[in-house]
């Protein structure tokens, strides 16, 4: 804009009024050609760029779904609800509704995946005063980390009474270095259950910290 202005004042300064508008004239249709031949491609990129995203939007859903499934054992609905939480709900959570047409799936389907995923610790949701709907998240890092505790908990229970069997009927070489592994992947336990714990304690005081930042 400043470019223009700077030229009809030129114009007017040194031209007579009919040849400023002449000139005027000329130079505004050279600039709406160099407006298109810029904008336009600016706007070429920008549909792009938009594409891309939805693009990459829609590869990490069913990427987390395809994760989940296996790593939970859970039907290939509910881990692409709980990929679709984690991406698109993580700012204001996403209602029984929004699932329903993003999942292009059943209402009863949506219910009964989204039971399992609330029994299961991995999603949680809240209520807005005024509101009826239920908008739904997925859980904490933190609470998912704990839920990855429960489990190491449960593993080292088994590797510890092991331990005591072998001490106990150890006869031959094999198993007298099965005792030495299991020991040894007993201390491997003990320091991913610290690191995690460590790592719980981080995640909660950050998530506390956004919390009150809201």
């Amino acid at each position: 804009m400043c470019f223009y202005i700077n030229i009809i004042v030129a114009v007017k300064a040194f031209s007579s009024v009919s040849t400023c508008k002449i000139i005027y004239v000329k130079i505004n249709i050279i600039l709406s050609s160099i407006s298109s031949v810029f904008y336009e491609p600016v706007l070429s990129l920008q549909k792009k760029i938009n594409m891309d995203i939805q693009k990459e939007n829609n590869e990490l859903k069913e990427m987390f779904g395809v994760h989940f499934e296996k790593l939970y054992n859970i039907p290939p609905l509910a881990a692409r609800i709980l990929g679709t939480l984690i991406i698109d709900g993580c700012k204001s959570g996403l209602t029984f509704e929004n699932l329903v047409e993003a999942m292009c799936a059943s209402k009863s389907s949506i219910s009964t995946n989204l039971n399992l995923l609330l029994k299961m610790e991995k999603i949680t949701y809240f209520t807005i005063t005024g509101d009826r709907k239920k908008y739904f998240k997925a859980a904490n890092l933190s609470k998912r980390l704990e839920n990855y505790l429960k489990l190491i908990d449960s593993e080292m229970m088994i590797v510890n009474r092991m331990i005591v069997y072998r001490e106990h009927t150890a006869s031959c070489a094999a198993e007298k270095c099965n005792l030495e592994n299991t020991k040894a992947y007993k201390t491997h336990l003990n320091e991913v259950e610290m690191s995690i714990k460590k790592t719980i304690q981080e995640f909660k005081k950050k998530e506390t910290k956004n919390i009150n930042n809201q």
